[in-house]
């Protein structure tokens, strides 16, 4: 039986396209208009986790409420050590090692019984076929004493865990004991294949916990009755590994990359405090480098003294710290003082600019003068692509790009200890950027005569960050 739908005042029928579907519109009228409500899809319902539709938000001013993300950290697992300045690391027969872009725990294949690796933040944020025997977890977690050996389970955390009987699950631990679960999510062999790398996110809201792999959400738990999702407030990153008996098979956990993020963020801190955070302030190596501080500052060590030349870094490299000058070099002839070469992007090492954003030079006789009488200029030298302040403009090299810092008298025959002048500036409105591969020297130049014997000894501050 054949139905129509029309009006009844006129001769407009309900239109109905070849494969079926009635056309519709809403009214082009504004006086006749009715509402539409506008509504966003957190997740559709797939693998047993029912579908989630929120409608926008107003406030009473009706302005549409939006947020933005605020960075907390981000790293990438390049080069063959693993970055001691972010990462705590435990152990207990089970090796770590990093190498070909991925954190491997239990590198060695162990099967032994309690063989563990873990590995966890130092920084902390704000809340924020499986064989048996093997437990992994991966996600954000607190440990009360630290990393430890990998044999015990934080204290606090939302993450994912393969069980020891190799059921994968999401978990909400609070105070030591599993406060929620999401049960079984699906098949670990089905969901989690060892020849593919896998995108996994935990996200947590003020009432409800979610899971996602490979941005399918797998599974949430609502935070019921219970004040907060841990009773630390804060977690950090979190990778365990622990064999609880004698495993089927070896099994590694391997990680490549990570990033946390907070959401509803009204005035999220300077990108530069949150890169500090995660590793890259200026002072010390990156993922990838040699770890540890940039400075050229010794324990318990004076610097080694030199003349300074134009073409070489002989007082030292690094990028600020003690350098012993000595005062000789003829006038009106550039010396570098300070050299620091940023690390050129390799497969190991990511590429990442130094932003300078501040410097700062305290310079005293160290040796008394013979004779002298000068003033010294400085100035910051950046972007050249080889150490040598000669090196000129071309199609694969650059030369020095020059930033005047001022000057400071330096009188005829001083005597030890005696202080000069500070020379200081900051770039905070507008950071000097020395890219990967480049050089950033401090340079000091003699204006007058300069002495026969004697030696400077300068400390230099150069603040900034990595990105």
């Amino acid at each position: 039986m054949a139905i129509e739908i029309k009006d009844g005042s006129s001769a407009n029928k309900l239109a109905v396209s070849a494969s079926g579907e009635a056309s519709v519109n809403l009214p082009a009228d504004s006086d006749t208009a009715g509402f539409a409500i506008g509504a966003a899809e957190s997740h559709p319902t797939e693998n047993g986790v029912t579908r989630e539709v929120y409608p926008f938000e107003t406030n009473d001013d009706y302005a549409l409420r939006t947020t933005q993300d605020e960075a907390l950290g981000w790293v990438v697992m390049a080069g063959a050590a693993v970055n001691t300045t972010i990462h705590r690391q435990g152990s207990a027969t089970a090796t770590i090692t990093q190498t070909g872009g991925w954190l491997t725990l239990n590198a060695g294949n162990s099967t032994a019984s309690g063989a563990a690796a873990v590995v966890t933040g130092y920084q902390q944020y704000a809340q924020a076929a499986h064989p048996s025997n093997c437990v992994a977890e991966w996600g954000l977690a607190t440990h009360n004493a630290g990393a430890g050996t990998g044999t015990t389970e934080p204290t606090d955390g939302v993450y994912f865990r393969v069980n020891a009987s190799g059921v994968l699950e999401g978990i909400v631990r609070a105070n030591g004991v599993d406060v929620g679960t999401t049960g079984p999510i699906i098949s670990y062999a089905t969901l989690l294949s060892p020849a593919l790398s896998h995108e996994c996110v935990v996200s947590v809201s003020d009432s409800i916990a979610r899971f996602w792999i490979d941005r399918v959400c797998v599974g949430r738990i609502a935070l019921g009755a219970a004040p907060s999702w841990t009773f630390s407030g804060t977690l950090a990153h979190h990778f365990r590994l622990h064999n609880t008996g004698v495993a089927g098979s070896a099994q590694q956990l391997k990680i490549a990359r990570y990033s946390i993020k907070r959401d509803n963020v009204g005035s999220p801190k300077p990108f530069s405090h949150a890169a500090s955070a995660t590793g890259q302030n200026a002072s010390q190596g990156q993922t990838g480098e040699t770890l540890g501080s940039t400075a050229n500052y010794a324990n318990s060590a004076n610097p080694t003294v030199a003349v300074p030349t134009n073409t070489t870094a002989a007082l030292g490299t690094g990028l600020g710290g003690q350098f012993w000058e000595t005062d000789t070099l003829a006038v009106t002839t550039d010396g570098v003082i300070c050299s620091y070469q940023v690390p050129a992007a390799t497969s190991a090492i990511p590429g990442k600019s130094l932003y300078i954003t501040r410097l700062k030079i305290k310079s005293y006789v160290q040796t008394a003068l013979t004779g002298g009488g000068y003033v010294g200029q400085w100035s910051l030298a950046y972007g050249h692509t080889a150490v040598s302040l000669a090196t000129t403009e071309a199609a694969t090299t650059k030369a020095p790009r020059r930033v005047p810092l001022g000057a400071h008298s330096v009188a005829s025959g001083a005597a030890a200890l005696v202080e000069l002048s500070e020379i200081s500036w900051g770039f905070e409105d507008a950071p000097v950027c020395v890219h990967p591969g480049e050089f950033v020297a401090v340079v000091k130049k003699k204006i007058g005569t300069a002495p026969s014997a004697g030696v400077i000894a300068h400390v230099i501050t150069m603040s900034g960050y990595r990105a």
